[in-house]
């Protein structure tokens, strides 16, 4: 559920005053909130959940009600019964691993490069802010100079 300062906070960050919210307006502000953070809540538990991923013979026969014993058994020789079983098990269990590992990588490479891009811009954009912001002030100043003069010059004229 959306809370009310949140959304109070946000919009006064944007300076945007509650009383310019109509009923329905902020009946759609509060939804997009909660629409926003079940997806957050959503992915957040997927990635919770890839975190738990457990590629083990012991988790194969929890879900699959199998008896671990079962696959470890050993014959009179006491050679395992199913050998190939455990042998391609720990291998696909490496692969399966390393895949997940690099989904993840891939997950948070891609959203560093997008954040990266994104703080490069409001940097860049912050910059030039900046730099209007001296040009203006410089220009204000010069403006001002010149008013000066020009009105020293008509004080000057109207004395002669």
């Amino acid at each position: 559920m959306a809370k009310q300062e949140d959304i109070t906070k946000e919009l006064e960050k944007l300076n945007i005053q509650m009383d310019n919210i109509s009923e329905k307006e902020l009946m759609h502000i509060i939804n997009v909130e909660e629409w926003m953070e079940k997806k957050y809540h959503k992915a957040f538990e997927s990635l919770k959940e890839i975190n738990k991923l457990d590629f083990s013979i012991r988790d194969y026969c929890k879900e699959n009600h199998i008896s671990r014993a079962t696959l470890y058994k050993k014959n009179a020789a006491g050679e395992f019964l199913y050998p190939n079983l455990l042998m391609y098990s720990d291998s696909r269990k490496k692969v399966y691993i390393e895949r997940t590992r690099n989904i993840i990588k891939s997950l948070v490479s891609s959203q560093y490069s997008e954040l990266k891009e994104q703080i490069d811009k409001m940097i860049k954009r912050d910059v030039e802010y900046m730099q209007m912001k001296e040009k203006v002030a410089s220009l204000e100043r010069k403006i001002k100079s010149l008013e000066k003069e020009n009105l020293e010059l008509i004080t000057k004229k109207n004395l002669s």
